[in-house]
């Protein structure tokens, strides 16, 4: 937490406030796994302080500093937002910390011009938190921060086992049923699907990090893919003073929930998408560039890009939401949409209304892959690492009649073009080579990343390292 100044003593008798020194103090927030809800609450008063023991907000959080007492023990000490508005008001705020709100850098700190970031205006609060007992239930709330109690020391400990499974970007996993391994979620025709592995079957996964990394993040999420071109490239440019932009894209097919299209499709009469009324899922072709998703129809034209940097549910982000670490066992999430909703408005007219996305499991229905909202009929995996290849990012070679197209290590080999023209793109659509070939066997120097090689109007997808 920035913004508390030290006192600077400059060997005079004047005392005065170093702008360049700053006790920085970090804070916490905290959240019960089980059920997504943060501590947030401000009141010294019972019947309102039950709001920390409740953890009733699923957006918002109460910031605190730990202060050690002891050697195991801290006081938790709330930290309040204090600003002036226009009028002259100050204001104080216990809910200092919202995972709806995304602050750069610059926006977090002191700013250039003088003015306070968002971190400048947190201070501790003069209180601390008790635990206590009420009538009704247990209870949490505040006292002043240097009175005696024996219930104010707190333990802070961590847990032994994620709560979420985490997984690393170019994993590639298979994932069966935990009750009988020999059955696995595959790419079955149209859809995915479980079904026993047989010979020939390739039920390798892909693992795409989507929202991993992340401040305050635990539930890790990924895209499920195959077939998948992945690179990590930081854009090349001559110019010295240019940003150098690292760019992650990945192109292939990924799973979704197909909820949307079994809701375009809900007036016919067999809907091809949904069995009993749920979602089925199939594997899409698309394309990931760091936080957006683009899904592209046959002749490769974005049909529909979506958002996967933030902590909301989405229709291809996949969670592996731990039941018991030591057998490997989880359930999936994934987006879902919840279900209309009618409600009266106030002409007393019905209206319909659509919540925000909820979080759904994968279900195994009667023979059918399924995206269900009821968590007690979600189906139990467990997950193994594979040396099948659901997609490979060394060398990769594509073929129209006698002309391969090859990719290694900064540069592509193109054989069986001599005397026509090759055009070589990045994926975004730079030109980086456009020229008439004059061997059978030519190699030609292009960056690391996904090339598109046109040969004459035929174009090849190759991943260069």
């Amino acid at each position: 937490m920035a913004g508390l100044r030290q006192k600077a003593n400059t060997g005079k008798k004047a005392i005065y406030n170093d702008p360049n020194t700053a006790l920085k103090v970090p804070t916490y927030v905290f959240l019960n796994t089980a059920t997504s809800e943060y501590i947030s609450g401000s009141e010294d008063k019972e019947e309102t302080a039950n709001e920390y023991y409740y953890c009733p907000s699923k957006t918002s959080a109460t910031r605190f500093a730990l202060k050690e007492v002891g050697d195991s023990t801290v006081n938790l000490v709330p930290v309040t937002n204090n600003y002036t508005t226009g009028y002259g008001i100050h204001r104080v705020e216990y809910n200092t910390w919202s995972n709806d709100i995304e602050l750069t850098e610059s926006q977090y700190y002191d700013k250039k011009d003088g003015t306070k970031g968002y971190a400048s205006n947190l201070e501790l609060s003069s209180n601390k938190v008790i635990g206590g007992t009420s009538v009704a239930t247990g209870v949490l709330h505040d006292v002043d921060l240097y009175a005696a109690n024996d219930n104010d020391l707190f333990i802070i400990s961590e847990t032994g086992a994620p709560t979420y499974k985490p997984l690393e970007q170019g994993d590639n996993i298979i994932i069966s049923m935990l009750n009988n391994t020999d059955n696995v979620l595959y790419e079955d025709g149209e859809f995915a699907n479980i079904d026993n592995r047989k010979i020939g079957m390739n039920p390798a996964l892909y693992i795409d990090t989507a929202y991993v990394n992340r401040p305050g993040n635990y539930r890790y999420e990924y895209l499920l893919g195959v077939n998948i071109l992945y690179t990590d490239t930081i854009d090349a440019c001559n110019n010295p003073n240019h940003d150098h932009l690292r760019t992650t894209f990945s192109e292939g097919r990924y799973l979704v929930n197909m909820r949307d299209s079994m809701e375009a499709n809900e007036d016919v009469h067999v809907n091809k998408f949904a069995y009993d009324n749920e979602p089925k899922l199939a594997f899409m072709p698309g394309y990931h560039q760091n936080d957006t998703l683009y899904l592209t129809n046959e002749a490769g034209e974005v049909i529909s890009k979506s958002f996967l940097g933030n902590s909301a549910p989405h229709f291809a982000k996949f969670a592996f939401k731990m039941i018991d670490e030591e057998t490997n066992e989880f359930i999936v999430e994934v987006g879902n949409e919840a279900a209309e909703q009618y409600v009266l408005n106030n002409r007393g007219d019905w209206t319909v209304i659509k919540s925000e996305p909820t979080r759904g499991y994968l279900r195994w229905h009667n023979d059918n892959l399924v995206v269900t909202n009821n968590i007690d009929n979600a189906a139990h995996f467990t997950m193994e690492e594979t040396d099948l290849i659901a997609t490979s990012n060394e060398e990769i070679s594509a073929e129209e009649g006698t002309i391969s197209v090859t990719a290694v290590d900064g540069a592509v080999i193109i054989k069986g073009a001599a005397g026509k023209n090759v055009v070589i793109a990045t994926i975004l659509g730079k030109v980086v080579a456009n020229e008439t070939i004059n061997s059978d066997n030519e190699t030609i120097a292009v960056p690391a990343g996904i090339a598109v090689v046109s040969v004459d109007g035929e174009s090849f997808k190759v991943v260069v390292k």
